[in-house]
């Protein structure tokens, strides 16, 4: 009996631009693969614009996964960055296929899971992978401490409670009776439900001018108890 395969690529539109490795560029390295090696290649599933951070909102490799295991064939995918950053993520993946006498292969690690040697070098390589991720969401994170510390603008949207004004952050005194008003009323014993009835039963509206829903509440309520995460340290030295 032939051997089949089913493909997966998946790129995110930053990572295209960054490292040149689009959807084409990974189907065609693995139709390659397969040809080279007369494997019957059925389909390749793809995800576009998505992150690997989580493999769990990924249709595209669901579909690929499910259809491999239905077939007992091969996942071929193109790097391990493109199957998942996840250790837990690659290692349930891995197991799944193994379980359903399945392979994954990664062609830019010449990783082959049917081997002991290729089980064992795909684990470490996975633990790299996010360590990498990791550290590259903890150099994002110092970035933009260190851009709310200035009071510069950080994000398209500032927390409630305070505004962009030519790229920098101010309060927003408006919004900041509305977080009092809500913090008066948590220490009271009110649930965010009954909080959000009240302010609609009195006209308090959100942003878009339409009435606070409930889980609006809540988020605001636990920057009032991280004690306002989100404000710039120099609005905190002023004591505003």
């Amino acid at each position: 009996m032939p051997e089949i395969a089913f493909g997966y690529c998946r790129v995110s539109t930053l990572e295209q631009a960054r490292e040149g490795i689009s959807l084409e560029t990974q189907a065609a390295r693995i139709r390659n693969y397969c040809e080279v090696r007369e494997i019957d290649l059925v389909t390749c599933h793809e995800d576009r614009g998505i992150s690997g951070r989580k493999a769990s909102n990924r249709p595209g490799l669901d579909a690929a996964i499910e259809e491999v295991v239905k077939e007992r064939g091969m996942l071929v995918v193109h790097s391990l960055s493109r199957l998942a950053r996840s250790v837990k993520d690659c290692i349930d993946i891995v197991n799944r296929l193994e379980k359903a006498g399945a392979q994954l292969i990664l062609l830019s690690e010449n990783i082959d899971t049917s081997s002991a040697s290729g089980k064992m070098f795909f684990h470490v390589i996975a633990a790299m992978a996010q360590f990498e991720s990791d550290l590259n969401g903890e150099r994002v994170r110092a970035s933009l401490d260190y851009v709310r510390s200035e009071g510069k603008q950080y994000c398209r949207n500032p927390p409630f409670g305070y505004k962009f004004t030519e790229g920098r952050i101010e309060v927003n005194p408006e919004e900041k009776k509305i977080v009092a008003r809500i913090k008066r009323l948590r220490n009271k014993g009110w649930t965010y439900r009954h909080i959000a009835k009240r302010f609609e039963s009195v006209g308090v509206l959100n942003r878009r001018g339409n009435p606070f829903p409930f889980q609006a509440i809540a988020t605001i309520d636990k920057q009032i108890e991280e004690g306002d995460i989100h404000r710039p340290a120099r609005l905190r030295r002023r004591g505003q």
